[in-house]
């Protein structure tokens, strides 16, 4: 549409046809001599320069309307990444309540068994029998979870009966290295929001020159001819026409374009400032999430495995209750689902970066600034 508004300000205005007819309503011949005839060709004259004005603003506009299309494809791309990252996570949960199930399966049959051969109270067999209903309940949402990511992405790429998986790991997404990159953008100088912010400014002060422009009156000189039907007479016509700009001499327009240029200019440097911090705010976010990670693993998450093989040997072995077994499965659950959690936020922390740092902008539009 811009563009269209750029083909429209290379036009100059059509030229004008104009014909008066004169006839005889009464009087004598000699009055009045017959019928006369006077056709005239005038043209509009942009002298001072409005056409070329006109031009180079529509032509600012297109370029800042290019940014604005790179910054649709941005947002769109990190709401797909998003969406992908959040099926990931509900793969990698269900996954996690599959196991879990798994093995409170195999608890319940060995309490069965157990009970059978009197090791065992038939409260211990309920237990782990209520127990195992219950994560029922907590593995039938998490399939639930998935499909509705898996919609949700589809829905995005455009194909709302498509029911997509996610292959990958969130581990890699949320270890990939792009605070560097980031930290080499802080100037802010190249990011897309600013780059568009000074195309738009550009854009203002186009517009400004051309209404500025717009105060010189359009002259319109005009050729044509003159001629009479008795006592055949012809004449060449010529004239000018030059408005005086006595009353409006583009006042409104000029307010108006002065306007837009000084709101241009302060969102510019309002969106310069907030590139910046958003940029540090990013930065140190994606450190914490990383460093919560790096404690996470190599504390909770290093010792549950041990504790749940250690809890099922107890309980096989005889020297600890179902209680026992079933608070060490419900432990081992916790640390991995909240593994998953810290994943997923350093992985979004990570996304959040590059879309601050304009990076994802890169691949996400050809016209990358």
């Amino acid at each position: 549409m811009v563009r269209a508004e750029e083909v429209q300000a290379r036009l100059w205005p059509n030229p004008e046809l104009r014909y008066l007819g004169y006839g005889r309503l009464f009087g004598t011949a000699q009055a009045i001599n017959g019928q006369q005839h006077q056709a005239e060709i005038g043209m509009p004259l942009l002298l001072a320069g409005q056409a070329r004005t006109r031009t180079r603003a529509a032509r600012a506009r297109t370029r800042a309307m290019q940014t604005e299309v790179c910054l649709v494809g941005q947002g769109l791309a990190a709401l797909a990444v998003e969406r992908f990252q959040a099926l990931l996570a509900g793969q990698e949960r269900l996954a996690v309540l599959e196991d879990g199930a798994r093995a409170l399966a195999t608890a319940e049959e060995l309490t069965r068994v157990r009970a059978s051969l009197g090791a065992q109270t038939q409260y211990d067999v309920l237990r782990v029998a209520a127990e195992r209903e219950t994560f029922a309940v907590e593995l039938s949402d998490a399939r639930a979870d998935v499909v509705d990511a898996a919609a949700d992405l589809a829905a995005v790429l455009g194909a709302p009966r498509w029911r997509p998986r996610a292959v990958g790991s969130l581990e890699d997404a949320a270890r990939a290295d792009s605070s560097a990159a980031a930290r080499g953008r802080l100037d802010a100088s190249s990011l897309p929001t600013v780059v568009s912010a000074r195309r738009w400014q550009d854009a203002a002060v186009a517009e400004r020159r051309a209404a500025d422009r717009e105060r010189w009156p359009v002259p319109s000189v005009s050729l044509g001819t003159y001629f009479t039907t008795d006592g055949t007479s012809g004449s060449v016509l010529g004239g000018l026409t030059l408005p005086l700009p006595v009353f409006d001499r583009a006042q409104g327009l000029r307010a108006r374009a002065r306007a837009v240029e000084r709101a241009a200019d302060a969102r510019r440097t309002q969106i310069e400032r907030a590139a910046r911090s958003e940029i540090h705010r990013a930065l140190d976010v994606l450190h914490i999430r990383r460093d919560s990670l790096q404690s996470f693993r190599h504390s909770a998450l290093a010792r549950a495995p041990e504790l749940r093989t250690m809890a099922h040997e107890a309980y096989r072995g005889g020297t600890s209750s179902v209680l026992e077994l079933l608070d060490a499965e419900r432990a081992w659950l916790d640390v991995q689902l909240r593994w998953i959690d810290l994943l997923e936020r350093a992985a979004r922390a990570r996304l959040e970066l590059d879309l601050a740092s304009g990076a994802l902008a890169r691949g996400a539009c050809q016209d990358s600034p």
